[in-house]
């Protein structure tokens, strides 16, 4: 067996390094070795249902070697990380989980459309942290790789030989990897800038507090100095009503004393003006006998002169 080898896809193997390089000391080499004569057969004997079974064990033995650790199942039943409902299949050979990688593996010796559209169908139901390792040993036909093509997931789907499957799930679960440690640093972003969201709100609605407090506190001074202002304003309002009504008595007070002294004055310049009258009467009397030189004299002076000038000029006198 040492010296037998294999080409298969332009890749040249030797059949003992290949199992002491992939593959446990204790797997049953007759296996193997059946294995890989059923992969590079022609005889029809050995139908593709032998094939497929000993494909999926070569590829959980595979798995097994390189730390991956897979679970062989003919109808799948699978919980995700959250305890989601279960989720069954039956054409899914392999699956598991390799780090934040779910991986879900059909082994296949050839690959038809319509087992590629079940696959799809498959995979679609299951978690977005989840790819489907469509594996066999053989190329994809045009028809399956233009289907594959046009479905939505096809970013969750890999195509691979069975001699790269490790290395496609080590590639994917990197992928996952480096997703999860952006999504985690994303996460502690946004985190970062929510807890520093909360510091600030916190700090605002201490500061709108305070400001609160002082406005209120302000309302309130306001407040007292209006009333004070208005109680000031009463006062003086009461003030000027007094000091305007004393005022409105003094000068009332004051016209009445006027009053009073215009009218003793008058009366007074009216005994004054009626004995004048009198006395211009006398001295017009033809009949008035009067005896004095100074009286003559001021007869005279008064009948040739305007009685109005007369009363004045005894008025100024007097």
């Amino acid at each position: 067996m040492s010296s037998f080898e294999l080409i298969l896809h332009g890749l040249k193997l030797s059949l003992k390094d290949f199992i002491e390089k992939h593959l446990p000391i204790e797997s049953n080499y007759e296996i193997i070795t059946s294995f890989i004569g059923v992969l590079t057969s022609t005889n029809d004997r050995f139908i593709d249902e032998r094939k497929e079974e000993l494909l999926k064990y070569f590829i959980h033995q595979f798995l097994e070697k390189n730390g991956i650790t897979s679970l062989i199942n003919k109808t799948l039943v699978y919980l995700n990380k959250n305890n989601m409902p279960r989720i069954s299949n039956g054409n899914i050979d392999l699956h598991g989980q390799y780090k934040h990688l779910i991986f879900l593996i059909q082994s296949k010796c050839k690959i038809l459309v319509k087992d590629l559209r079940e696959f799809l169908n498959t995979i679609s139901k299951q978690p977005e942290t989840s790819v489907g390792f469509l594996v066999s040993n053989v190329e994809l036909s045009d028809n399956a790789r233009i289907e594959l093509e046009k479905s939505p997931i096809k970013e969750r789907i890999c195509v691979c030989f069975y001699y790269e499957i490790v290395d496609k799930i080590f590639e994917y679960a990197r992928i996952f990897e480096e997703k999860h440690d952006k999504l985690k640093k994303q996460n502690e972003e946004r985190k970062r800038k929510a807890d520093e969201l909360k510091a600030e709100n916190k700090f605002l609605r201490k500061q709108n507090k305070r400001l609160k407090e002082e406005f209120q506190s302000q309302i309130k001074e306001l407040e007292s100095q209006i009333v004070e202002l208005k109680e000031k304003t009463e006062i003086q309002n009461q003030n000027i009503k007094k000091t305007i009504d004393n005022q409105y008595k003094e000068f009332k007070k004051q016209n009445q004393e006027m009053k009073e002294k215009l009218e003793n004055q008058s009366k007074k310049f009216d005994k004054k003006l009626d004995l004048i009258l009198r006395r211009f009467m006398i001295l017009n009397d033809p009949l008035q006998d009067n005896d004095s030189t100074n009286n003559h004299s001021n007869v005279a002076n008064v009948k040739n002169q305007d009685p109005r000038d007369a009363i004045a000029k005894m008025l100024v006198h007097n």
